[in-house]
């Protein structure tokens, strides 16, 4: 038992282990996500403990894995318990623990978005708990550094990438610490080899001298890589091209799931995402982003739309992807009136980016894109698009959030269509009331966290008037006096409804919070109403003949719906100037893609306004597909088991396969030979790439002593086969059948054996 326990990898590797694990932990808990971190370390210290004991135990892998994923979760659920306030109870913590997991993952499966940062520690904890467990088990275990020290690298790459705080101290001493140990662990590798051919050496002082050179040799690699250019012009090949759009979706696939952490500043457009949290103070620098060839008319650069209020942000609850602009079929739409269409040449400034802001509606673009949006169906004759003799109504969608399917980098442009309104306020007044059931049930809802005193407010405000128009402007034009614009306010208390606690406590807000304020409230007197972000106008450019919109200029503003005209824009935020309706309708079109259309300028729009019939949501079926989550979230827990285990065997088959045809193209001695060696390894036979086969039939009789004679049989066959060039006969190949026979159980039983009693010096 004493010796099982022995460290004969050497104590130097056993602290550089550490050390790597320690500084890992150290990493995470410092890169400042969100409070709660500094229990990480502790992770990390029990996960080395464990990792150690479980690879020098005779557990076999398999219960080793299981037996640590079990303890991991554990310790880690019982850290993260203990940062509920003193108030709860070990048997609270645990309760509310487990809820906030049930929450987290119907929110996985809903494309909800998250704010709980508890489960973001949770996850963190397990995360470099595996990681701790598995770097432990691949360098005492199985000896393979390089897969011990990949992990946690890549987890610092990400912090250091994405976290807040910079965490590049750490990584130059996870660097140096990594480099000592890849350097100390060859030695060992070497003194075994040495051992076995029976050289002589001192092993303290060839190790004190590898241990110096490595410290120097990781000091120039390490001064060479701070001193050498970075390799951001890597990411205009090929494979980055490829991987860019993938990414940007995942990044805001984790913005949804992770909503309130704290995340570093972006120089890009990218940061709009599928989800708004309401947070603290934001700072946005005057950093050239967009060049914008558009007439003045359009106000805004749209970049997403978000329909669902959670009470504490908003989500974009669109659940189809749809290929869209370039050489893509027109998506058809809703024909709303008083409509213009114009045209914007856009041209990247900034860095990278996939998401294409375009002004109002888009119609189309000149990139292969991404368009996120939901289908309802209309009558026929309130729509454009392809329409079958058959069909009596058309499924339409409005588009809002679109991504261009390979990234775009500074300097490259993209050219877009849009529709925008032109409606005068005469008319809007005479919009009436009569919304389609889709835009009821999805643009009026509220949370039940919404105070009274707010909708109460609301009804106060809207009570003057006789129509939504006038409604909607006394909201606006009262968010914009009474609420004094100011971006370094504090994210509003856990416990408070933001919208409450802006308009009767802080009386402050930038334009996320008037924008929110205001569809809460436009919601509350029966308005249907929704919030954009993107980027406003931005500053006239005469020699560019363009808008040059800055980082500076990202924006939040308000639509709401009025029936025959559909969405129309507000600006809420005071540090805005007012939105300026056109006197009448002129050089109008409806929102189809014929530009010769009739104008309502030529007659009477009160002649041309159609009652919307009311809409249902069709089946989920027909030209778009739906997101990867709709789709997966509601499986039960049979389906998930049994697509996992469709996965496995479809993966065992094609390894299977792959190893078969490799044997199918050797002769049936040297199918066997291969088959020999396979086994021996498993069996813990070691052998080296120069051994010739028989002395790898003699590293076999090492491990199998009754095994060496039919061994040897096989080799000399395959060796008189391979290096004679005399192909075995019927005789040699029934020679070499019954060599393997009686050789293969012995094999077997030795693997088995290994795993459950092994051996140290094997």
């Amino acid at each position: 038992m004493t010796e099982r326990w022995r460290i004969r990898e050497g104590w130097g590797v056993l602290f550089l282990s550490l050390g790597i694990a320690m500084i890992t932990g150290f990493a995470v808990a410092g890169a400042g996500w969100t409070g709660g971190l500094d229990l990480i370390p502790i992770v990390c210290l029990g996960a080395f403990i464990i990792g150690l004991m479980v690879a020098k135990s005779l557990l076999p892998g398999w219960l080793a894995h299981l037996f640590s994923m079990v303890i991991g979760f554990g310790f880690s659920f019982r850290l993260v318990a203990t940062l509920f306030p003193p108030p709860y109870t070990w048997e609270f913590s645990w309760a509310w623990l487990w809820w906030y997991i049930y929450e987290w993952i119907v929110a996985l499966f809903s494309g909800g978005t998250s704010h709980n940062n508890l489960i973001f520690v949770l996850q963190m904890a397990f995360i470099v708990w595996g990681i701790t467990y598995l770097s432990m088990w691949f360098i005492f275990r199985t000896h393979r550094v390089w897969l011990a020290i990949v992990p946690s690298g890549a987890l610092l790459l990400v912090n250091l990438t994405y976290a807040p705080n910079d965490i590049t101290f750490y990584l130059l001493i996870y660097l140096a610490l990594t480099l000592l140990l890849v350097i100390r662990f060859n030695f060992f590798t070497q003194s075994q080899i040495w051992r076995r051919e029976g050289v002589h050496f001192n092993a303290e002082e060839v190790g004190f001298d590898f241990l110096r050179a490595g410290a120097a040799f990781a000091l120039v690699i390490l001064t060479f890589a701070w001193i050498t250019p970075g390799v951001v012009a890597a990411q205009s090949t090929e494979i980055f091209e490829t991987l860019r759009a993938p990414w940007h979706d995942l990044q805001a696939e984790w913005n949804r799931l992770f909503a309130s952490l704290n995340y570093r500043p972006t120089a890009g457009v990218d940061f709009y995402g599928k989800s708004l949290e309401l947070g603290g103070p934001r700072q946005l620098a005057k950093v050239p982003l967009l060049e914008v060839e558009a007439p003045a008319t359009a106000r805004y650069w749209r970049a997403v739309v978000f329909d669902k209020f959670t009470g504490r942000g908003w989500e974009n609850s669109d659940d189809y992807f749809v290929r869209f602009g370039a050489d893509n079929d027109a998506l058809p739409m809703i024909t709303y009136q008083g409509r213009l269409m114009i045209t914007q040449t856009v041209t990247l400034l900034g860095p990278s980016m996939s998401i294409l802001p375009m002004a109002a509606q888009p119609v189309w673009v000149d990139r292969p894109s991404r368009a996120s949006l939901k289908y309802v169906s209309v009558p026929s004759d309130q729509a454009t698009g392809r329409l079958d003799e058959t069909q009596s109504s058309l499924r339409v969608g409005t588009i809002s959030y679109a991504r261009s399917r390979v990234p775009l980098d500074a300097g490259d442009s993209y050219i877009a269509t849009s529709v925008l309104s032109r409606v005068p306020e005469r008319l809007l007044r005479r919009a009436g009331a009569n919304y389609p059931a889709w835009i009821i049930e999805r643009y009026l809802e509220l949370p039940d966290s919404v105070p009274e005193r707010v909708e109460q407010l609301a009804q106060e405000i809207a009570a003057p008037h006789d129509n939504a128009y006038d409604r909607a402007t006394a909201i606006e034009q009262f968010l914009r006096s009474e609420i004094t614009y100011n971006e370094k306010i504090d994210a509003p208390p856990p416990d408070r409804d933001p919208v409450d606690y802006i308009l009767f406590d802080l009386k402050e807000g930038y334009c996320d919070y008037y924008a929110t304020s205001m569809v809460v409230m436009l919601r509350s007197v029966g308005i249907p109403s929704r919030v954009v972000s993107g980027y406003a106008q931005g500053q006239y450019d005469p020699d560019r003949q363009a808008y040059v919109v800055l980082l500076q200029d990202a924006h939040t503003w308000v639509e709401a719906f009025f029936p025959r005209f559909g969405w129309i824009e507000f600006e809420p935020t005071a540090a805005q100037p007012v939105i300026v309706r056109p006197p009448d309708l002129q050089g109008t079109t409806s929102s189809g893609p014929d530009q010769n259309a009739e104008s309502p300028a030529d007659s009477d729009p009160r002649d041309r306004m159609d009652d919307l019939e009311d809409i249902e949501l069709p089946p989920e079926t027909g030209d778009g597909a739906p997101s990867l989550w709709s789709r997966l979230g509601p499986a039960k827990p049979g389906s998930w088991i049994l697509g996992s285990l469709v996965l496995l065997i479809l993966a065992a088959i094609t390894v299977w396969t792959m190893q078969n045809r490799r044997l199918a193209r050797l002769s049936n001695v040297g199918a066997i030979y291969h088959n020999m060696l396979r086994l021996a390894s498993w069996a813990g036979a070691l052998t080296r790439p120069s051994y010739t086969p028989h002395e790898h039939a003699s590293a076999l009789g090492r491990v199998v002593p009754e095994g060496e004679r039919p061994a040897q049989r096989i080799a000399g066959l395959y060796t008189r086969e391979r290096y004679g060039h005399k192909p075995a006969g019927e005789e040699e190949q029934t020679i070499a059948i019954q060599a393997w026979q009686d050789l293969r159980p012995k094999l077997v039983r030795q693997t088995i054996l290994r795993h459950f009693t092994r051996r140290d010096d094997e």
